[in-house]
């Protein structure tokens, strides 16, 4: 999916995880953002740079991993750049 959205969009993408109010940790997809200035830079690769922010990172008594999926959604009314692609980004955390 990431390769998708990619190759129409301009830009480098990053994605977002945050503690927002209104969607609370769901990810979000952009192009050509900055990202959150509280937000801390956690993997990066060729085509995607993923953020999270600081109120999230570290909170958990036990070692928490951060696993980001996605599914098929025609529905999707999302921000996030993938629900123009009939998908929806989803976030579940793991204890380790």
């Amino acid at each position: 999916m990431i390769e998708q959205v990619a190759k129409v969009r301009l830009g480098p993408l990053i994605l977002t995880i945050s503690n927002g109010c209104c969607d609370g940790t769901a990810p979000y997809l952009y192009d050509k953002a900055l990202p959150p200035s509280h937000a801390a830079c956690v993997l990066e690769t060729d085509q995607v740079s993923v953020y999270i922010t600081s109120l999230l990172k570290g909170r958990a008594a036990v070692p928490v991993h951060y696993v980001i999926d996605a599914f098929p959604d025609a529905a999707s009314d999302s921000l996030s750049l993938e629900s123009d692609f009939g998908w929806r980004l989803t976030v579940r955390m793991e204890s380790r």
